[in-house]
């Protein structure tokens, strides 16, 4: 059996762009938010474990911790949101 079909029909597709620098930051930027949530909330983890074993002033330290880990993200998401909406005024 032969197989038959028109060439011309064929959907073109858009040859893939390489991410500008731009989109690179935006990417790292979004990395950088996660990863320090991510600390945080082993911080959290941890400082609960801490108080369950009686180990208050460890606890309270890494809870104190997990409050600074995410004090970058407040200057990061500023950072998103510059970057996002000049990419938009494209």
């Amino acid at each position: 059996m032969v197989h038959h079909h028109p060439h011309g029909s064929k959907l073109r597709e858009e040859p893939e762009r390489k991410p500008s620098m731009e989109d690179k930051l935006v990417k790292m930027v979004e990395f950088w938010v996660h990863h320090n949530e991510e600390h945080a909330q082993s911080y959290r983890d941890w400082a609960g474990r801490a108080h369950k074993m009686g180990l208050e002033e460890v606890g309270d330290i890494l809870e104190t911790l997990a409050g600074h880990a995410m004090l970058p993200n407040r200057s990061l998401e500023r950072v998103l949101g510059l970057l996002k909406a000049q990419a938009a005024s494209r």
